[in-house]
């Protein structure tokens, strides 16, 4: 009878230990998923501070408001390859008329430099992937210095 027991004890055992909520694979995720994951994760957080502090103008599909606001969808501006100009945007705001898509627009965009560097690379990459845009990635380095650039 004991050895029924031991038996069965040891049967119950390697149940638990096959049930722990180990999925087999322990090894670390690739490096290429971490970068995955970070990437949407970031994406996320430019999505949401765009809908915080861009929306309200350039509506949440980028469209923008017919006469007033331009629109952000494939913009001239975000896919010319300067992200600087972008950036200068975004940290100095912008006054006077320009034209996008041939219709003028005569808004003042205010200045968003109470934003962290790193808050503003978030929204400049959000927009550079969205909204019919493909324009490279900006670091919160590249953010930095330029606005050190134009604070003197």
């Amino acid at each position: 009878m004991k050895f029924f027991y031991t038996i069965f004890n040891y049967i119950l055992l390697v149940i638990l230990f096959s049930c722990s909520g180990n999925k087999g694979n322990s090894e670390p995720a690739e490096p290429e998923q971490l970068n995955q994951t970070a990437a949407v994760t970031e994406s996320k957080e430019g999505e949401n501070l765009y809908l915080k502090y861009c929306m309200a103008c350039h509506q949440t599909n980028g469209s923008g408001v017919p006469g007033m606001y331009p629109p952000l969808t494939n913009s001239p501006i975000v896919n010319s390859g300067k992200k600087e100009d972008f950036i200068e945007i975004l940290l100095n705001g912008l006054k006077g008329p320009i034209e996008v898509h041939g219709k003028k627009y005569n808004q003042q965009m205010p200045s968003h430099n109470f934003l962290s560097d790193n808050e503003l690379a978030l929204i400049i990459n959000y927009v550079a992937k969205s909204f019919e845009n493909n324009a490279p990635e900006v670091t919160p380095s590249d953010v930095k210095d330029l606005r050190n650039t134009s604070s003197k």
